[in-house]
Protein backbone atom coordinates (compact mmCIF):
# COMPACT_ATOMS: atom_id res chain seq x y z
CA UNK A 1 0.00 0.00 0.00
CA UNK A 2 1.30 3.31 -0.69
CA UNK A 3 1.67 6.40 1.47
CA UNK A 4 -1.30 8.82 0.74
CA UNK A 5 -0.02 12.51 0.13
CA UNK A 6 -3.36 13.98 -0.48
CA UNK A 7 -4.80 14.01 2.87
CA UNK A 8 -8.14 15.37 4.52
CA UNK A 9 -5.87 18.62 4.89
CA UNK A 10 -5.28 18.83 0.85
CA UNK A 11 -9.02 17.95 0.26
CA UNK A 12 -9.98 20.57 2.33
CA UNK A 13 -7.54 23.18 0.50
CA UNK A 14 -8.83 21.73 -3.10
CA UNK A 15 -12.79 22.57 -1.93
CA UNK A 16 -11.38 25.85 -1.04
CA UNK A 17 -10.57 26.57 -4.18
CA UNK A 18 -13.53 25.37 -6.02
CA UNK A 19 -15.43 27.76 -3.57
CA UNK A 20 -13.38 31.07 -5.20
CA UNK A 21 -14.25 29.08 -9.06
CA UNK A 22 -17.87 29.10 -7.69
CA UNK A 23 -17.67 33.11 -6.66
CA UNK A 24 -16.21 33.46 -10.11
CA UNK A 25 -18.46 31.79 -11.74
CA UNK A 26 -21.93 33.44 -10.55
CA UNK A 27 -20.37 36.58 -10.47
CA UNK A 28 -19.04 37.07 -13.89
CA UNK A 29 -20.46 34.03 -15.39
CA UNK A 30 -23.95 35.72 -16.20
CA UNK A 31 -23.81 39.36 -17.70
CA UNK A 32 -27.43 39.78 -17.64
CA UNK A 33 -27.41 39.95 -14.08
CA UNK A 34 -24.89 42.53 -13.82
CA UNK A 35 -26.80 46.24 -13.51
CA UNK A 36 -25.58 48.43 -16.19
CA UNK A 37 -25.18 51.06 -13.66
CA UNK A 38 -23.39 48.72 -11.25
CA UNK A 39 -20.53 47.03 -13.32
CA UNK A 40 -17.22 46.93 -13.38
CA UNK A 41 -14.22 48.12 -15.50
CA UNK A 42 -12.60 44.85 -17.24
CA UNK A 43 -8.94 44.41 -17.01
CA UNK A 44 -8.30 43.30 -20.66
CA UNK A 45 -10.38 41.45 -23.27
CA UNK A 46 -9.98 37.93 -25.61
CA UNK A 47 -11.43 37.55 -28.50
CA UNK A 48 -13.94 40.49 -27.67
CA UNK A 49 -15.25 38.93 -24.04
CA UNK A 50 -13.56 40.25 -20.77
CA UNK A 51 -11.33 37.93 -18.95
CA UNK A 52 -13.33 38.54 -15.88
CA UNK A 53 -16.24 36.45 -17.84
CA UNK A 54 -13.66 33.87 -19.42
CA UNK A 55 -12.68 33.26 -15.87
CA UNK A 56 -16.39 32.71 -15.11
CA UNK A 57 -17.29 30.32 -17.63
CA UNK A 58 -14.12 28.17 -16.25
CA UNK A 59 -15.38 28.46 -12.92
CA UNK A 60 -18.15 26.69 -13.94
CA UNK A 61 -15.53 23.68 -13.34
CA UNK A 62 -15.88 23.73 -9.58
CA UNK A 63 -18.99 21.71 -9.49
CA UNK A 64 -16.88 19.01 -10.95
CA UNK A 65 -14.36 19.81 -8.34
CA UNK A 66 -16.30 19.27 -5.20
CA UNK A 67 -18.31 15.99 -6.12
CA UNK A 68 -15.28 14.49 -7.21
CA UNK A 69 -13.31 15.31 -4.21
CA UNK A 70 -16.43 14.24 -2.09
CA UNK A 71 -15.98 11.20 -3.92
CA UNK A 72 -12.44 10.80 -2.81
CA UNK A 73 -13.39 12.05 0.80
CA UNK A 74 -16.06 9.95 1.64
CA UNK A 75 -14.35 6.53 -0.10
CA UNK A 76 -11.19 8.03 2.34
CA UNK A 77 -12.61 8.00 5.78
CA UNK A 78 -14.35 4.31 4.56
CA UNK A 79 -11.08 2.89 4.35
CA UNK A 80 -10.09 4.23 7.77
CA UNK A 81 -13.33 3.07 9.22
CA UNK A 82 -13.55 0.04 7.26
CA UNK A 83 -16.57 -0.24 5.15
CA UNK A 84 -19.49 2.24 4.13
CA UNK A 85 -22.76 2.23 5.72
CA UNK A 86 -26.70 3.85 5.26
CA UNK A 87 -25.69 5.11 8.73
CA UNK A 88 -22.99 6.97 7.77
CA UNK A 89 -24.78 8.43 5.18
CA UNK A 90 -27.16 9.40 7.30
CA UNK A 91 -24.44 11.20 9.90
CA UNK A 92 -23.51 13.20 7.03
CA UNK A 93 -26.32 14.40 6.24
CA UNK A 94 -26.97 15.84 9.61
CA UNK A 95 -24.43 17.93 9.38
CA UNK A 96 -25.46 19.14 5.78
CA UNK A 97 -28.63 20.09 6.87
CA UNK A 98 -27.54 21.50 10.09
CA UNK A 99 -25.37 24.20 7.59
CA UNK A 100 -28.18 24.39 5.33
CA UNK A 101 -30.79 25.35 7.69
CA UNK A 102 -28.66 28.03 9.42
CA UNK A 103 -28.39 29.86 5.94
CA UNK A 104 -31.67 28.97 5.84
CA UNK A 105 -33.57 30.96 8.53
CA UNK A 106 -30.88 33.45 8.29
CA UNK A 107 -31.90 34.76 4.30
CA UNK A 108 -35.00 33.07 3.80
CA UNK A 109 -36.92 35.64 6.20
CA UNK A 110 -35.37 38.54 4.65
CA UNK A 111 -37.13 37.75 0.91
CA UNK A 112 -40.01 37.46 3.07
CA UNK A 113 -39.80 41.02 4.80
CA UNK A 114 -37.73 43.45 2.78
CA UNK A 115 -38.78 41.71 -0.90
CA UNK A 116 -42.31 41.12 -0.50
CA UNK A 117 -42.24 37.34 -1.14
CA UNK A 118 -45.26 35.06 -0.70
CA UNK A 119 -45.44 32.35 1.40
CA UNK A 120 -46.53 29.33 0.32
CA UNK A 121 -46.41 26.60 2.46
CA UNK A 122 -46.23 23.87 -0.24
CA UNK A 123 -42.85 26.04 -1.46
CA UNK A 124 -41.22 26.78 1.32
CA UNK A 125 -41.42 22.81 2.87
CA UNK A 126 -40.12 21.61 -0.50
CA UNK A 127 -37.04 24.50 0.28
CA UNK A 128 -36.83 23.50 3.66
CA UNK A 129 -36.18 19.81 2.94
CA UNK A 130 -34.11 20.82 -0.19
CA UNK A 131 -35.88 19.02 -2.68
CA UNK A 132 -36.87 22.63 -4.69
CA UNK A 133 -34.44 25.79 -5.22
CA UNK A 134 -37.22 28.13 -6.15
CA UNK A 135 -36.10 30.37 -3.36
CA UNK A 136 -32.12 30.45 -4.45
CA UNK A 137 -31.97 29.11 -7.91
CA UNK A 138 -28.18 28.36 -6.78
CA UNK A 139 -29.49 25.51 -4.15
CA UNK A 140 -29.96 23.00 -7.08
CA UNK A 141 -26.73 21.61 -6.27
CA UNK A 142 -27.64 20.58 -2.56
CA UNK A 143 -30.24 17.96 -3.50
CA UNK A 144 -28.14 16.31 -5.70
CA UNK A 145 -25.38 15.76 -3.02
CA UNK A 146 -27.91 14.65 -0.33
CA UNK A 147 -28.98 12.18 -3.04
CA UNK A 148 -25.42 10.89 -4.12
CA UNK A 149 -24.36 10.72 -0.46
CA UNK A 150 -27.30 8.65 -0.23
CA UNK A 151 -26.57 6.33 -2.87
CA UNK A 152 -22.76 6.21 -1.36
CA UNK A 153 -23.26 2.61 0.11
CA UNK A 154 -24.15 1.17 -3.37
CA UNK A 155 -20.74 2.69 -4.74
CA UNK A 156 -18.62 -0.47 -3.21
CA UNK A 157 -20.26 -2.72 -5.63
CA UNK A 158 -19.43 -0.42 -8.63
CA UNK A 159 -15.63 0.02 -7.63
CA UNK A 160 -13.77 -2.79 -6.60
CA UNK A 161 -10.04 -3.73 -6.27
CA UNK A 162 -10.32 -4.65 -10.28
CA UNK A 163 -9.61 -1.03 -11.39
CA UNK A 164 -9.91 -2.50 -14.91
CA UNK A 165 -14.05 -3.31 -13.81
CA UNK A 166 -13.89 0.40 -11.89
CA UNK A 167 -13.79 2.01 -15.20
CA UNK A 168 -16.08 -0.23 -17.11
CA UNK A 169 -19.15 0.50 -14.45
CA UNK A 170 -18.07 4.05 -14.19
CA UNK A 171 -18.24 4.51 -18.03
CA UNK A 172 -21.79 2.47 -18.03
CA UNK A 173 -23.24 5.41 -15.56
CA UNK A 174 -21.45 8.21 -18.11
CA UNK A 175 -23.23 5.69 -21.06
CA UNK A 176 -26.58 5.63 -19.61
CA UNK A 177 -26.60 9.19 -18.90
CA UNK A 178 -25.83 10.53 -22.17
CA UNK A 179 -28.23 8.06 -23.48
CA UNK A 180 -30.97 9.85 -21.23
CA UNK A 181 -29.82 13.38 -22.45
CA UNK A 182 -30.09 12.33 -26.23
CA UNK A 183 -33.42 11.18 -24.85
CA UNK A 184 -34.48 14.42 -23.42
CA UNK A 185 -33.50 16.59 -26.38
CA UNK A 186 -35.12 14.02 -28.45
CA UNK A 187 -38.93 14.41 -26.21
CA UNK A 188 -38.65 11.85 -24.29
CA UNK A 189 -40.01 13.94 -21.25
CA UNK A 190 -42.88 14.15 -23.06
CA UNK A 191 -44.18 10.54 -22.33
CA UNK A 192 -41.90 9.72 -19.10
CA UNK A 193 -42.82 12.79 -16.33
CA UNK A 194 -40.05 15.30 -16.64
CA UNK A 195 -38.76 15.39 -13.23
CA UNK A 196 -37.93 11.58 -13.15
CA UNK A 197 -36.39 11.83 -16.66
CA UNK A 198 -33.94 14.69 -15.40
CA UNK A 199 -33.42 13.34 -11.74
CA UNK A 200 -32.47 10.13 -13.25
CA UNK A 201 -29.92 11.82 -15.67
CA UNK A 202 -28.36 14.35 -13.41
CA UNK A 203 -27.71 11.54 -10.85
CA UNK A 204 -26.35 9.18 -13.54
CA UNK A 205 -24.03 11.83 -14.77
CA UNK A 206 -22.47 13.59 -11.37
CA UNK A 207 -22.05 10.14 -10.33
CA UNK A 208 -19.95 9.04 -12.91
CA UNK A 209 -17.88 12.21 -11.70
CA UNK A 210 -18.06 11.28 -8.07
CA UNK A 211 -16.97 7.55 -8.47
CA UNK A 212 -13.72 8.66 -10.95
CA UNK A 213 -12.52 10.71 -6.77
CA UNK A 214 -13.71 7.04 -5.86
CA UNK A 215 -11.41 5.58 -8.26
CA UNK A 216 -8.70 7.46 -8.28
CA UNK A 217 -7.94 6.85 -4.26
CA UNK A 218 -8.35 3.37 -4.86
CA UNK A 219 -5.71 3.35 -7.78
CA UNK A 220 -3.11 5.04 -4.93
CA UNK A 221 -4.14 1.96 -2.90
CA UNK A 222 -4.86 -1.36 -4.96
CA UNK A 223 -2.78 -1.89 -7.97
CA UNK A 224 -3.95 -4.81 -9.49
CA UNK A 225 -5.75 -4.25 -12.84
Amino acid sequence: MRELNFTKEHTKIAKGVAILLMLTHHLFAFPDRIHLDQGYISLFSIGGNNIEFIMGVFGNICVSMYIFLSGYGIYMSSLKNGKITLKDSFKRLKKLYINYWIVFIIFVPIGFIFFNKELNIREFILNFVGWSSSYNGEWWFFRLYVELILLVPILKYLINDSLLKSIVNITILLFFSKVIGYGINAGIDKFIPSLIVYEVHDILFWKHVFLWGIYVLNLIFIQKF
